[in-house]
């Protein structure tokens, strides 16, 4: 008996990320009346336009745009006229970027303004509603002079960017987004309860097997405890008990065959040993004869083979014809020769007159 339990749980995640508010690129400027009649607001319904404003319409009252210190987490990114980026500007401030001023601004994360200071124009101290209401909405210090590090300019030909330089070109521009803090938490939607699963511990439970066939271990095969064949056949079967006599005959045989060829390997090995050994006293006996009688100039005294060597040498001929009949013999009695079945002879005898004679001749098989 096994038992399941599931629980079932999803998680509600949105993820922290940046969100456009303001968008102008590719040189579009803002109609004039951006402001003082659309209030900041512009393509709402085409965030991926060139030119896009919510930052008139935005929720100041929600609170997943504020960190713990009640500071909207901004970044501004601006383009050059070939369209790669010039800046990259990231701070936070506790005042909305259409505000007034600018309040309680963290700097610390944008790159160097070097060799501006907070006394010159183009020295970045966040974003804040432009005194230059003719040609910006937003720029870098708000209510104080000057339109530098614009955001959303109108009615201009160049646009005044970070650290001083204006910028123009075919895809000239910025991007102004804030980031967005959401906690991720996790929500339970249902929750089952214990459910007990019950497994059989009988792999043939359910299982309907053919009337010929039983199951086992989950499968159907044939039942052969109906009949225990290898029983029936050691004590009913006469013809099987012969065929086991045979088989262990043949064996017997084949063992009897195998001793035989290791005898003959064994004899054919040391009639090797004489042949090289006859062969080597020869080599040397006539080497003796070479050097004593015929470079002596005696050729009535060369013999090539010694008596010793001669009786050795008939030995090694006559256990050679040994063998060879040895093998034929048994060659002969392995492929039945010579067993009861052939019988040599006449099969009958064939009578006719010759003359007045009877002749008598075999008939040839």
């Amino acid at each position: 008996m096994q038992q399941s339990v599931l629980f079932a749980t999803i998680l509600a995640v949105v993820s922290s990320e940046y969100e456009v508010i303001l968008r102008q690129i590719n040189n579009q400027k803002f109609p004039n009346n951006f402001v003082s009649q659309l209030g900041g607001v512009y393509n709402v319904n085409n965030p991926n336009a060139d030119l896009y404003s919510i930052v008139g319409s935005f929720n100041t009252s929600d609170n997943n745009y504020r960190d713990e210190n009640d500071r909207y987490k901004l970044r501004l990114t601006y383009y050059k006229g070939d369209g790669t980026v010039l800046a990259e500007l990231k701070w936070a401030q506790k005042s909305w970027v259409a505000a007034d001023a600018i309040v309680d601004a963290d700097l610390s994360s944008l790159p160097s303004q070097a060799p501006y200071n907070p006394g010159n124009c183009e020295y970045f101290k966040g974003l804040a509603r432009s005194t230059d209401t003719s040609v910006a909405y937003l720029d870098g210090n708000g209510k104080e002079r000057c339109w530098w590090n614009v955001v959303g300019m109108f009615n201009h030909g160049n646009f005044p960017m970070f650290k001083g330089q204006w910028i123009t070109g075919a895809k000239a521009g910025l991007k102004l987004e804030v980031f967005r803090f959401v906690t991720s938490t996790a929500t339970p939607i249902t929750t089952s309860t214990a459910t007990p699963i019950t497994t059989s511990a009988d792999p043939c439970e359910g299982i309907t097997c053919p009337d010929d066939l039983v199951c086992s271990g989950g499968k159907c095969k044939r039942n052969c405890d109906v009949l225990n064949i290898d029983s029936f056949l050691t004590d009913c079967s006469a013809e099987f008990k012969e065929s086991e006599a045979d088989i262990t005959k043949l064996q017997n045989d084949v063992g009897n065959i195998n001793t035989r060829f290791a005898t003959v390997d064994s004899e054919i090995a040391a009639i090797k040993t004489v042949l090289d050994q006859i062969s080597a006293q020869s080599e040397g006996a006539f080497s003796n004869v070479i050097n004593d009688d015929v470079y002596n100039k005696k050729p009535s005294n060369i013999s090539f083979i010694s008596n010793e060597n001669k009786d050795i040498l008939i030995i090694s001929l006559l256990l050679i014809n040994i063998l060879i009949i040895t093998i034929g013999l048994v060659l002969c009695f392995k492929n039945g020769l010579f067993s009861e079945n052939k019988k040599l002879g006449p099969k009958y005898i064939e009578v006719y007159r010759d003359s007045d004679a009877e002749v008598q001749r075999p008939i040839n098989q």
